[in-house]
C-alpha cells in the first residue's frame, strides 16, 4: 500500500464518506462493516443520507451515528422524505416518475450540492465493503493515471441465491444516450482494470466530476434503460475525459432481503453476460451469459 500518496492526498484534499439508505435491515450489516474499514476516521468527514420518508429507518440511523460521532472529522445526516419508486424489468424508463429510479436519481443530484469537499468516497446501504476497500481504492484513484472514478467489484442480486449474476463493471457500446451492447467483466479477472461504466455501490469519485456527470444526463431519461442509469452517469465522466477503473483486488458483497432471509451475493454467484439491444422487439435481451 502507497501510504505516501494517501497521505499527500489528504495534505490537499478533504473527503467525506457517504452512505446511502432506503432500507431499514441494511443499517445494522452496513454500520458493522463500517467499523471493520480501515481508514484515517479523523480525517473524513462522514454523511449518513436517508432517502426515503421511513421514520424507523432514521431512528436507525441517528441510534448508530451517535455511537461513531467523535470518531470522525465531522458527522452530518441528511433526510429527503422520498417515496420509493417501481420498475417493470427490461423495459425504457417510459413512466420515468414512477420509475424505482427516480428517487435514486433524484438522490444523486441531490449529492452535488450537499458534499462540500472536492473528493468523496460512497457505499450503498446494500454493500458490504471488505476492510482494505478504502485504502486500496485511495491507491488507486491517487496513483493510476487519470483517474476520476475507482470502484470495488460487485455483482448484482437476484431473491434466489443460486441464481447467476454479472459483475457491476462494464464495456458499452453508446449511440449518444442509447445503449446498444454493454458487457460486463469476467469475474476470473484479477488486478485493476480500465471500463467504460460501474455500479455506484463502493466507490471513489470527485464531486466535482459527479455534478458535470449529472449535469450531462440531467435533460435526458425516457430512453434510458432501467438497467443501466448509473452505467449512464460513469461513462459520462469517461467523455469528460476522465478514467474509470476497477478493482479486482475488492470484492464486496452484495446483499439481498428475500423470503426471510439475507442472501450475500458475491463471486461464487458471478458469471460474465451481455445485454443488447433488439430493434425489432424495441427492447433489450437481458442477461445473456458468455461462455468461452
Amino acid at each position: 500500500m502507497d501510504n505516501a500518496s494517501i497521505q499527500s492526498f489528504f495534505e490537499n484534499h478533504e473527503l467525506t464518506l457517504v452512505g446511502t439508505f432506503s432500507r431499514l435491515n441494511m443499517v445494522k450489516p452496513w454500520f458493522n462493516a463500517l467499523d471493520k474499514l480501515e481508514m484515517p476516521r479523523k480525517k473524513i468527514h462522514l454523511l449518513i443520507f436517508d432517502n426515503s420518508d421511513q421514520k424507523d429507518l432514521e431512528l436507525a440511523l441517528r441510534k448508530e451515528i451517535n455511537l461513531r460521532e467523535k470518531d470522525f472529522l465531522s458527522v452530518k445526516f441528511r433526510k429527503s422524505g422520498r417515496k420509493g419508486g417501481r420498475t417493470i424489468l427490461g423495459q425504457d424508463n417510459n413512466n420515468w416518475k414512477k420509475s424505482k429510479l427516480k428517487p435514486i436519481w433524484d438522490m444523486w443530484i441531490d449529492l452535488c450540492y450537499i458534499i462540500h469537499t472536492d473528493v468523496f468516497f460512497l457505499i450503498e446501504d446494500d454493500t458490504i465493503a471488505p476492510p482494505h476497500a478504502f485504502l486500496q481504492l485511495m491507491q488507486d484513484f491517487t496513483t493510476l493515471d487519470s483517474a476520476g472514478f475507482c470502484i470495488g467489484i460487485e455483482t448484482g442480486r437476484t431473491a434466489f441465491e443460486w441464481s447467476p449474476v454479472r459483475l457491476g463493471v462494464h464495456h458499452i457500446v453508446r449511440d449518444g444516450d442509447k445503449i446498444l451492447k454493454r458487457i460486463s467483466l469476467n469475474p476470473n479477472l484479477t488486478g485493476v482494470h480500465e471500463v467504460d461504466c460501474a455500479g455506484v455501490y463502493c466507490f471513489i469519485t470527485y464531486t466535482d466530476l459527479w455534478r458535470r456527470a449529472i449535469e450531462n444526463q440531467k435533460g435526458y431519461v425516457a430512453s434510458v434503460p432501467f438497467f443501466a442509469m448509473d452505467n449512464l452517469l460513469t461513462n459520462n465522466m469517461k467523455k469528460l475525459g476522465y478514467k474509470i477503473y476497477a478493482d479486482f483486488g475488492v470484492w464486496c458483497d452484495h446483499l439481498q432481503q428475500s423470503a426471510g432471509k439475507m442472501i450475500a451475493f458475491n463471486k461464487r454467484n458471478a458469471v460474465q453476460m451481455l445485454d443488447i439491444w433488439i430493434p425489432e422487439a424495441n427492447n433489450y435481451g437481458q442477461c445473456i451469459e458468455i461462455k468461452k
